[in-house]
């Protein structure tokens, strides 16, 4: 059992309990002024002990009242205090929490590697659209230099129907283009697309397997209701969370078809404009070759060429997997840490009914739209325990010290370290380790002592 306690200067603390179940933040100066200490004006948290039970948590703090004058006391009108908090819930359904939080951690990780590999996915996509932006952009130039207003997507297509090429694109391919600039664009296309294929196949689609095993472990928890229910973990929540997983498998396999059709239009694609370039500039035989008749290509459809130039040129049948119609907030996301858009996620994204999310989770969404959705839906079945954990906290018994003195609460705060996306960081950190068995209820309560001290 691991035990991380993470406490400010305004008085609240969080708890990380078994590596992966993390409470709300609660307010100590609340819970003190719920204690009946109503004249209380600030908490200042130093350090902090838990029972090995789970049953009480110490707090050393630095507490400020109303009623004392700032010029009365060395360290501004503050008493060092010791609060002791209780929390029945904590401690009886210690084996349910550990539960939870051995389940939250490996759904995290899961969540955030089938972030990386969305984000190998879209690598490959930008790198497919760049390789057809590089070509119109060429045939483009060529167009504008002579004049001709046309597109290159109708240049390619009058190619196709005459046979005859543009001076533009005549120009286009024989010195733009030609046989190695060609060969190019086939090896990195190709390529692309395998990588999108391989990435999706061997990494995510496992990876949403497995989260599904975990998901169908917390839906059997959820439904035993005797030990669970105390925690408000809801079995709806773990429902939609299945859904959701299961939606964007679904829109995974369905990117497999749209690759299969992608890749069978581009190789037409590239056999038909190599037909092209060799009517154009016959290939030059010599040695043991040079009595060999012309160059033997397979036939090509054309049908799928067309395919290819009106749509897939211009990547229309993938921007539907990788572009999403709202481009600042994408980018505004693409630019976090992948653990911060992960962990916060949640905040970001707007609250939504079991209704709500059924509708968003269809098919139409692209994959990062998905995944947002699908996190938000994992990371909520964990908020009802937090939030049950947190509200069960009160004080039972509070001790007012000697008052300390400025040398003195500087040995007492432990260390100072940024551990949290947020305006005013946690910087009081406790660790404390004991053996997993450890949780029947000992008959007594020893404090645990272990932690770690890092200066600021």
């Amino acid at each position: 059992m691991n035990v991380l306690i993470a406490g400010d200067s305004h008085g609240c603390f969080k708890l990380r309990l078994f590596a992966g179940f993390e409470t709300y933040p609660v307010s100590l100066t609340a819970l003190l002024k719920a204690y009946g200490l109503g004249y209380i004006a600030a908490v200042d948290i130093l350090q902090m002990d838990i029972s090995l039970d789970l049953s009480e948590l110490t707090f050393d703090a630095l507490v400020s009242y109303q009623h004392l004058s700032t010029e009365s006391d060395e360290v501004g009108g503050k008493r060092l205090v010791q609060i002791t908090v209780t929390s029945d819930l904590l401690h009886r359904q210690s084996r349910e929490i550990r539960v939870l939080g051995l389940k939250r951690r490996p759904i995290i990780n899961l969540l955030k590697y089938i972030s990386d590999s969305l984000r190998v996915l879209e690598a490959e996509f930008k790198r497919i659209s760049q390789l057809n932006e590089d070509c119109t952009d060429s045939l483009q130039r060529a167009l504008t230099n002579n004049g001709e207003a046309t597109t290159p997507t109708y240049e390619f297509l009058q190619l196709l129907v005459t046979g005859l090429p543009s001076p533009s694109m005549d120009y286009y391919l024989q010195q733009e283009l030609r046989r190695d600039g060609l060969k190019r664009w086939n090896e990195s296309v190709r390529a692309a697309h395998t990588n999108i294929h391989r990435v999706a196949f061997e990494c995510m689609i496992p990876a949403c397997e497995r989260l599904l095993i975990h998901l169908s472990d917390i839906l059997g928890c959820s439904r035993w209701g005797e030990r669970y229910r105390p925690l408000r973990l809801e079995e709806a929540a773990v429902r939609d969370s299945i859904k959701a997983v299961g939606d964007f498998v679904g829109l995974i396999e369905h990117l497999f078809l749209v690759l299969k059709v992608e890749i069978k239009r581009f190789s037409e694609f590239e056999n038909w404009l190599e037909r092209v370039l060799e009517a154009i500039e016959p290939t030059v035989r010599t040695g043991d070759h040079i009595d060999d008749g012309p160059r033997v290509f397979p036939p090509v459809d054309y049908q799928a060429v067309s395919e290819y130039l009106q749509s897939s040129l211009s990547n229309v049948g993938l921007n539907a997997f990788f572009r999403d119609g709202n481009e600042g907030s994408s980018k505004e996301a693409a630019s976090l840490p992948t653990n911060h858009v992960i962990e916060n996620m949640h905040s970001k994204l707007p609250q939504s009914s079991g209704s709500t999310a059924k509708k968003k989770s269809s098919l139409s969404l692209p994959l990062d739209r998905h995944l947002s959705l699908m996190t938000r839906c994992c990371l909520v079945i964990f908020e009802g325990p937090a939030e049950a954990i947190s509200k069960s906290m009160k004080v039972a018994h509070t001790l007012e010290l000697l008052a300390p003195a400025k040398q003195s609460c500087r040995r007492l705060r432990l260390a100072t370290r940024y551990c949290y996306y947020e305006p005013d960081p946690w910087y009081t950190l406790a660790l404390y380790l004991a053996p997993s068995t450890l949780f029947p209820e000992p008959s007594r309560k020893p404090k645990l002592k272990l932690r770690y001290t890092l200066k600021p």
